[in-house]
Parts: structure tokens; sequence; C-alpha cells
């Protein structure tokens, strides 16, 4: 048979149901009436000081009364808040904040425990600090038997007489604040925070970390986990540990490892990896240093201590994607670039590749230990290798340097090998002459003042097919600047190097342009050149080849000095003949001073009507003999005010009579009526010509003008007028 229900049992199990789960509900209302009615702040705000001393030993100043916030979660807020510094810290007061605010554990405050679940700070200002004797005022323990651990004696102990025992805070807040760090020996550091959250279960797991800071306009974030909060009040068997993301700008840096000992910051090991999409970004965190403009940087590293000032780093990589450096070094473009060291003690490989305009360029050096590299002169020379190629062309550079922060101390064998000067015009931004199979070997070296002063260049060798040069040359870089040295060059063409230039071919000699009818030229002379440094040049020349004709034994001696040059002495074996002489030139005067002397005790006739562009035969030599002074910008001005004398003669020999009747001796003879009889053409036969003119002032007096001929006999004398290019002769 059917059991039937009772439809009032119903009713009553549904009734129970209903006041059971009021009851679960209200419970916890219930518990939060009773904190609330049995919780004054201010009435156990003794009590929370006392126990802040007990628990810190450090003195705990609320300024303001404390309020309470009606939640399901107890929060408590107060203004004007200090936590004293350890004893003996710069300042009185470890952290400073403005507001603060509590939320409390509800069941803790049950059982009469304060479990601060949230703590956050408004406006702190936090000084985290070290003395000279490692103390850390951030390692606070409590105080031991004495005056700091029982002050206060009247106040209750925790739990004791309905007091509240501070167990542990979870999670801090800080926003808008700013935290020191003072080290002895170190420069003060001020990081402003805009907002930091840390957050741990309890007083032994992990912290979580979250800060968000701007430090020169730049936003920087952290995140991550560092040890826990235990592990800095004291020695302990395993290494704090570290795992934080940075990141600025677009780049990040992870950094993971720990610390042996993390209050006095040593005994650390940490693994670095970092990526900057652009370096240039990142400027600012540097104070404003400028950094070049690489893109998809990416660094590595393994960072130790082993007691040293620094750390002892290993596994280091550094890499770069192509990259515009057009603005900082016009046209040109990084490809590549990768820098790899396995420590410190170790050399540093570079291989690069970059873009000069269109010219692809490949770097590879060895270029000694990044520790050298960092600064300051290390305790042995640096080996340096580099090896770079481009176009077919290859340099090289082999040798050591004492300090390369200053490259002083610089000993480098360097050499390249040119197949096609030509083809490396982008790399100097202008043209080149296609000189082809160029060879060059030098030793490079710098003084202890460093390259800024100068470098020489001994056993210096250039070879190519018109070049053979051999010596040595220091650059002084100044002030004032200077070139000293020697050089041997056994053949040099001339001709050959202008055909192969880029470069219009120089004019012919003898055949400078007029300027407004004038025979002498007008152009300033560059004098400027000679006041911008020093020289003193040996310079001997076996064969020069110019114009079709070789000179041979070319030498002398350029000395220039406080804007003052001096060729002396000066030779040389012209086609024409041997030729002497000096030349002086004070550029320091407003209207420099220039002294020529000029001596041959014969030149070819022939090959002297040849330079002026004269064609017909002649045969028998000049003697020459000049010595001329003047002052002026141009070579119109010296010879205005030209001083001194000039002599010419010859003692036999033919001349073509077309030549004579050409230039300003064919006015002459043809305003004697002798046009007519050179015109006939033929040649003449010289049995003497002399011609002697002495300057003063501009004006020649001619003190000689003889020409014996077998076409004609000439005497006479007169004076020309350098200045106005004028004559006036009495001829016979």
């Amino acid at each position: 048979m059917a059991m039937v229900r009772d439809p009032e049992d119903d009713r009553t199990s549904r009734r129970w149901t209903w006041i059971f789960l009021s009851g679960l509900f209200a419970l916890p209302v219930l518990a939060v009436l009773t904190v609330y009615m049995a919780f004054d702040p201010n009435h156990w705000k003794p009590d929370l000081i006392e126990e802040v001393r007990k628990k810190t030993g450090r003195e705990l100043v609320l300024g303001s009364p404390i309020r309470l916030k009606w939640a399901l979660r107890p929060t408590v807020e107060v203004s004007d808040v200090s936590f004293s510094n350890m004893e003996g810290g710069s300042r009185p007061e470890m952290a400073r904040v403005a507001r603060m605010e509590i939320q409390l554990g509800l069941l803790a405050l049950l059982k009469r425990r304060l479990e601060i679940d949230r703590l956050t700070l408004e406006r702190p200002d936090i000084l985290l600090e070290t003395d000279p004797q490692g103390r850390a005022n951030w390692r606070i323990a409590p105080p031991g038997a004495g005056p700091a651990g029982t002050a206060g004696g009247g106040a209750r102990p925790p739990g004791a007489g309905g007091g509240f025992a501070l167990a542990e805070v979870r999670e801090v807040r800080i926003i808008d604040g700013v935290v020191h760090w003072l080290q002895p020996g170190r420069a003060a550091v001020a990081l402003p925070i805009s907002r930091l959250e840390l957050d741990a279960d309890d007083p032994t797991a992990p912290i979580g970390i979250k800060l968000a800071v701007q430090w020169n306009g730049v936003d920087v974030g952290v995140s991550g986990q560092v040890g826990a909060l235990a592990g800095l009040q004291g020695p302990s068997a395993t290494p704090w540990p570290i795992r934080l993301a940075f990141s600025a700008g677009g780049a990040t840096l992870h950094v993971s490892g720990g610390f042996a000992n993390p209050i006095q910051g040593k005994g650390y090991q940490f693994k670095l990896a970092g990526n900057a999409p652009d370096l240039a970004a990142l400027a600012p965190l540097l104070g404003g240093i400028r950094l070049p403009a690489l893109r998809e940087v990416t660094i590595a590293a393994q960072l130790n201590d082993r007691g040293g000032a620094l750390p002892q780093v290993t596994d280091l990589s550094v890499r770069a994607g192509a990259s515009d450096l057009g603005t900082e070094f016009g046209g040109l473009k990084l490809d590549r670039l990768e820098l790899a060291a396995a420590n410190l003690a170790e050399a540093v490989k570079i291989d690069a590749q970059v873009t000069v305009g269109a010219l692809p360029v490949l770097l590879g050096a060895s270029l000694g230990t990044p520790l050298a590299l960092l600064g300051g002169r290390p305790a042995a020379p640096v080996p340096v290798e580099m090896n770079l190629t481009a176009a077919g062309a290859a340099f090289s550079a082999r040798g050591q340097v004492a300090d390369p922060a200053h490259l002083a101390g610089m000993e480098l064998t360097v050499a390249a090998s040119v197949p096609d000067a030509q083809a490396l015009a982008p790399l100097l931004g202008q043209d080149l002459p296609a000189l082809r199979d160029l060879r060059m070997q030098a030793h490079m070296q710098t003084g202890a003042d460093g390259i800024g002063q100068g470098v020489s260049l001994r056993q210096l060798v250039v070879r190519q097919a018109h070049l053979d040069l051999t010596g040595e040359l220091a650059l002084r870089f100044g002030p004032p600047r200077g070139l000293l040295g020697q050089l041997a060059v056994q053949r040099l063409d001339l001709d050959a190097l202008r055909s192969a230039s880029a470069a219009s071919p120089a004019p012919p000699a003898g055949r400078a342009a007029r300027s407004g009818g004038r025979v002498i030229p007008d152009t300033p002379l560059p004098f400027a050149v000679l006041r911008q440094g020093d020289a003193d040049v040996r310079i001997d020349i076996a064969e020069l080849i110019q114009g079709g004709a070789a000179s041979r034994n070319l030498s002398g001696r350029v000395l220039l000095r406080n804007g003052q040059l001096k060729l002396d002495p000066f030779s040389a074996e012209l086609p024409a003949g041997k030729v002497s002489g000096s030349l002086t030139v004070d550029a320091t005067q407003p209207a420099p001073p220039v002294a020529l002397v000029l001596r041959s005790p014969g030149l070819a006739l022939k090959q002297l009507y040849n330079e002026l562009g004269r064609e017909g035969d002649a045969t028998g030599l000049v003697e020459v003999d000049i010595d001329l002074r003047g002052v002026g910008m141009s070579a119109r001005q010296i010879a205005a005010a030209a001083e001194g004398h000039l002599g010419l003669a010859v003692v036999g020999g033919t001349i073509d009579n077309r030549i004579l009747n050409l230039g300003l001796f064919g006015d002459l003879l043809r305003g004697m009526n002798l046009g007519e009889v050179l015109g006939r053409g033929g040649s003449s036969q010289l049995r003497c010509f002399a011609l002697r003119v002495d300057a003063r002032g501009g004006v020649g007096d001619v003190r000689a003008l003889l020409l014996d001929s077998t076409t004609f006999f000439l005497d006479g004398g007169g004076r020309i007028n350098l200045a106005e290019e004028g004559w006036a002769l009495r001829l016979k």
C-alpha cells in the first residue's frame, strides 16, 4: 500500500530550509556587525603603534584620527603617517606617507589579529639606504631585551586584555610616490613611482611586483617576482630569487637569477636577455646621451658576482638588425651587426656589414677584451685585429693599443690592396682616380696623449703602376696642425694619374687666360692655407713625368712655420736642364712678402719655347739668374712691387725666325721694321744674347739688351713698368 505524504510536512521542511539559509547569510553580517561594534580603531591606536614597535623596533606615527569605512572587508584610513629610520640613518624617517589605507582580514579580526589584506600608500616618500657597516634600513627585526623592547611600559601585549596582534601584510600598493636609494660613496638616486603593487600570501611566499614609473619623460614598467620578505631579514641557505621584466621605450629586458646576500647586494647570479626595437628611443633614460639609431637590438649576458667592483660577464652577445644611420653618418646603412665575447677577459669579436651609398662593406674585427674597452688605462696593451673589404679592396690593421679609450699608445701595421680606387668613391663621397692595383702599407703610431694630438706613419710604402713612394710622415692635429716627414718617390707619372682622374686635365703651361687684356693675372693666391698649420717635409723624386717629358732628381725641403713658408733648397733636372733656387713667403703680413731665387747654368732653348707653346726649332742653352722680391695678394700685385734682378744669357745656338717673330719680342722687332725680314722664314745663328733687368718698385731698368745673330744685330736699353705692363725702350 502506497504511503501518502502530509502536505504540512512539506511546508515544515521548506520553512526550516529557509531558516537555515537565512542563518548562513546572517552569520557573516552578524560577524561584520560584531567587529564594527567591538573594533574602535582609535581606541586600539596605541596598541597598533606598540605592536609595530615590538615587531620592528621602529616608531610609527599616525598624524590623524583613524577613520573606519563600512564594508564587508573592514577598511581604515589615516593621514600624515611616518615610519622611523634605523638608528644612525641619514634622516629620522624611513618613510613618510600623505595618506594610508588599510584593508583588514575579517576572520583575523574575529580572532583579534590584525592581518592586512591590502596596504595602500598615497604620495609616500621612502628612503632605502645602507650605512658604511653594510646595515640596511629595510632590514627590520624585533629589538632585543632592553628599553627598545619594553618601550611604552603600560601598553598591553598582543592578544592580552582585549588587544590586537599584527600578523602579516599580504599586499602593498603605492600611488604617486618616490623612493630614494642611498649607498656610501655613491650618488643618491631618486626614483619617482606612478604606481607600485607588491603582493605575497605570507612572509615566506614570493613577492609579486608591478611597477610603473616615469623616468626623464619615458614610461618604465617592471613586473615579475622576487624572493620572500623573510629572505631580506637575515642570511639564507638558498639564494633570494629574482625574475623581473623591465619595459621602456618599446624595449624589454628580462632578468632572472638571485642573490646569495640580497641585503648587501652580493653573491648575485643573473641572466639577462633584452630587445630594443629602436635604441635611440632609450636616450632619455641615459640623461639624453645620444644613441645611434640602431634597430632590432638584442642583448644577452650572464652576470656573476666574484667580489670585484665589476661583475663577471660571460656569454655576452649583442646583435642589431637593418638600421638607417644616415643621420649620424651620411649615406650609411647597417645591414647587420654581431658582437660576442666569452667573458670580459677575452677578445670581443665583431662581424658587421654596412652599405655606403650602394656599396656593401664587410667588417670583421677582434678588439681586445671588453674590460679593457670599458674605460681607464688597462694594465697591458690591448690587441687589435681588423679586416675590411669593399668593392674588391681589402684593408687590414693588426697590432695593439695601450689606451683604447683615447687611442693612445697605438701601434698598428695597416695595409690596403685596392684593385680599382674609383670603385671606392662612395666611401669618401667624392670622385677618385681610376687607379688600379694600388698597394699601401705603413706602421701607424700614436703618442701617450692619444690620437687627438696626432698620428705617425712609419715605413710607409705606396706602390702602383704610376707611383712608387716610400717614407715617413707624422701628422699633428694641433693646435697648431702640422705635417713632418720625408718622402722618397722613385717614379711619379702625373700624366697617367691625371688621365685616370675624373677631374678635367689641367690646362697646358704658358696658356693661362688673360684678364682684361693683361698678361700677369690678378687672381688672389691661396696664402690663407699657409696660416692653417706647420710643415717640415723633405721630398726627393727620382723621376717625374709631366706633359710627356721626364724631370729627374727633384729635391727640396718645405718648411712652414707660423705662416712663413720656405722652400730651400730646391733643385731639379728639368727636361730643359738643371735648375736650383729657393722660395720664401710670409703669409702673416696683410700683403705677403714673396721672394724667388732661380738659377740655371743652361736651359735648352727648344724646350723652353715648347713649354711656352711656341712651334719651331732651336738649339743652344740659356743661362738663367733670377732674384726677385715683391709683396701682394696676387701675381700682379707682387710684380707691381718687384725688387731684384733678372738675367738671361745665350752663347752659340740657332733659332727659328718664326719664334723670334712671336710675342713681345716679335712686337719689338716689328717696331723696328724687322718683321718682314724675320717673316721670310729660315733660322738665325745666335752668336750672343744677353738680357739684364734690375727692378725697383715694380719698374725694371733694362741695363743690357743684346742680340748678335746672322740675321741682325740688336743693342738697346730702357725701362719696363710691370705695374702697368708697359715699356719704353731705346733700340739700335
